[in-house]
């Protein structure tokens, strides 16, 4: 899909907020579900998806700015607001009185206004495989198919690493009696600080502080004392979030399946630095192998097989199947690639070759 290199902040700002507006309800609907399927021609394919997939390019672009000005406004906030809000009672700084409670007013208004945006864009997400991959596909099978032929495509928006598709798991630790303590005593706490601000008993306010210092004591100790690290928790997931079915103008039949199987891995380690500070930091990573499943179906009266077929190209678990009969040459690739972005789009590049190697070992009659 043809887009514009990457644009400004406010450029990405107004291309984003266009886009989205000129989507019709059908299109805004199609990509807001967490599954699509359908049948349609690739025409009205792309002019379902298309759309839905420019603005996701400009609502990243978006989202990454204003999210830079949402953290850098929140940080001056924070560290400048203690110096700059004596001033407003120095009379010998009253000539700077109306920059600094304009500062104060706007810095709040602006982060405020930039996270709402963030999230607001963050919700209407979807994956960008749908730019980088299904659209520039649908645009080559429209160029491949009978303007009138119809494609069969399943798509699921949904996160590949979620609770429904999981398979199995693991990990070495079992939350300790402590930590649930602490967990149901900040949420106590929590309903004390209500309970507080509700009712006016200032007098429950040194049992609050009590409790907060309490809590923050065991909430140390569970962590870095008694905690066992590294704690280890992997989940492996199965994802089918593809698959198309259509004929091309030669009348070959194609069908593509992809299918993601996701290693999720979750790693809390405790480390000292040269400090002699003690940090406990999380880190999450991901083994991804993704799966395609590619049928071509070439037909009998168009092709024949080649006794010399021309040499294919050699990929990594890479596996041919080939079935004869009496209307179709039937060749089945199955491939494999590896990969550590969960949030990778797979190669067109690669789908048109292992389409291509079913040519290589075919020879059109005259």
């Amino acid at each position: 899909m043809p887009i514009e290199s990457k644009p400004g902040m406010i450029s990405s700002l107004r291309l984003a907020l266009q886009t989205y507006f000129s989507l019709n309800r059908e299109q805004r609907r199609a990509v807001r579900r967490s599954q699509l399927e359908g049948v349609h021609t690739a025409q009205e394919w792309l002019g379902l998806l298309k759309g839905q997939a420019r603005f996701d390019f400009y609502a990243d672009q978006t989202r990454k700015h204003w999210a830079t000005v949402a953290i850098v406004g929140f940080f001056i906030l924070i560290f400048a607001a203690p110096f700059s809000i004596p001033l407003l009672f120095e009379s010998e700084f009253r000539f700077f009185h109306p920059v600094i409670t304009f500062a104060l007013i706007a810095l709040p208004i602006l982060s405020l206004g930039s996270l709402i945006l963030y999230y607001y864009l963050k919700f209407k997400d979807v994956p960008n495989w749908l730019r980088e991959f299904v659209v520039p596909l649908l645009y080559i099978l429209q160029e491949e198919t009978h303007p009138e032929e119809l494609i069969r495509l399943q798509l699921d928006f949904r996160p590949k690493a979620r609770k429904d598709n999981q398979i199995k798991q693991y990990q070495n630790y079992k939350r300790s009696i402590l930590s649930q303590i602490v967990v149901y005593g900040w949420i106590a706490l929590a309903l004390l600080g209500g309970g507080i601000a509700v009712t006016g008993r200032h007098e429950w306010l040194t049992l609050a502080m009590i409790s907060f210092w309490v809590l923050l004591a065991l909430t140390f100790a569970s962590n870095f004392i008694f905690g066992k690290y590294p704690r280890l928790f992997f989940t492996w997931h199965t994802a089918e979030w593809f698959d198309i079915q259509t004929r091309l103008l030669d009348g070959t039949l194609i069908h593509l399946r992809i299918q993601d199987d996701v290693e999720k891995r979750k790693i809390t380690r405790k480390k000292s630095g040269r400090s002699g500070k003690t940090k406990i930091k999380t880190k999450t990573k991901y083994k991804i192998r993704t799966n395609y499943w590619v049928r071509v179906g070439l037909p009998n009266k168009h092709y024949e097989a080649n006794p010399h077929p021309k040499s294919t190209t050699q990929m990594g678990d890479l596996k041919v199947k080939i079935k004869r009969g009496e209307k179709r040459q039937v060749h089945q690739f199955k491939a494999r690639e590896k990969h550590k972005d969960i949030h990778y789009a797979p190669s067109i590049e690669l789908v048109l070759s292992l389409v291509s190697q079913a040519y290589k070992k075919v020879k059109k009659i005259a």
